[in-house]
């Protein structure tokens, strides 16, 4: 079903998916955005996942309970082709989103998707952020199909819950759409971005503190994903204390001291 007027939209990056250099998702980038006109934008990010893949380093998680002042930086990057008549193209943009979060080739994800084609995964879940000023209001009908599309998109056994820590309130909606409003997004109707599920190794009962953070970089020699958010503009705020641990405490001089990191570390503009 066609929209009544064409639409506009983005993607929120917030880690690895921005700066990561693998085949896959350098395709991803330059063929789906438009990743010259991408701006760094305040979002509520920090520490939060326990990352297998990265020797069980920590990633970045969106977390509900940040107050504005401690919110983080990522991107927001526009569509390259960036005018949709319907639901469908959003569709098909955030079938290879999830292709390259999870990093499928083109024919694997053709096939995986025939038995799993929801928006959500044992991990995380690609979500929704609507502009509601731009519709007037979420009763629009572009914007009531856009979310009715989304709702119908998860999986049954989603559960909000999943993606925060026990005490938060959910970061998604059970339609899998984010309550945020941000003051880069003015000119887009809708944004997507990967929400991961946060895995902290401490029962979901708390975040990890910046010495947590910094030691188990320290202890695995992984400093991969921190080390290149920062260099890519991507930061939390606990970047600073993090990086004098490595300094002060483990010694991790030449590469912060060569890449001046610590300057590195600033609010968007």
């Amino acid at each position: 079903m066609a929209f009544q007027n064409p639409i506009t939209g983005g993607v929120l990056l917030i880690g690895s998916l921005y700066w990561e250099s693998d085949e896959i998702r350098e395709n991803w980038r330059s063929e789906r955005l438009d990743i010259t006109n991408a701006r760094r934008i305040s979002l509520p990010i920090r520490y939060g996942r326990i990352s297998r893949r990265r020797y069980r380093t920590y990633s970045m998680v969106y977390s509900s309970t940040l107050p504005h002042a401690k919110w983080g930086t990522g991107y927001l990057v526009p569509f390259r082709h960036n005018s949709f008549n319907e639901v469908s193209e959003i569709r098909n943009e955030t079938d290879q989103m999830i292709r390259v979060e999870r990093k499928f080739t083109s024919a694997d994800w053709e096939a995986i998707k025939r038995y799993s084609p929801y928006y959500n995964w044992d991990w995380g879940a690609i979500g929704l952020v609507l502009n509601e000023n731009v519709h007037g209001s979420v009763d629009d009908g572009d914007a009531q199909q856009l979310l009715r599309h989304w709702k119908e998109s998860y999986s049954p056994d989603y559960t909000p819950e999943n993606y925060s820590l026990y005490w938060e309130q959910p970061m998604l909606s059970p339609g899998g759409v984010l309550s945020l409003q941000l003051p880069g997004m003015s000119e887009y109707d809708f944004l997507l971005t990967t929400v991961v599920q946060p895995n902290t190794g401490k029962e979901k009962q708390r975040y990890p503190e910046a010495r947590e953070i910094a030691e188990v970089m320290y202890r695995t020699n992984c400093y991969t994903y921190f080390l290149q958010s920062i260099r890519t503009g991507i930061s939390t705020f606990q970047d600073r204390e993090i990086l004098r641990y490595l300094q002060r405490d483990f010694n991790v001089l030449t590469y912060i001291e060569e890449h001046n990191l610590e300057t590195a570390v600033s609010s968007p503009k």
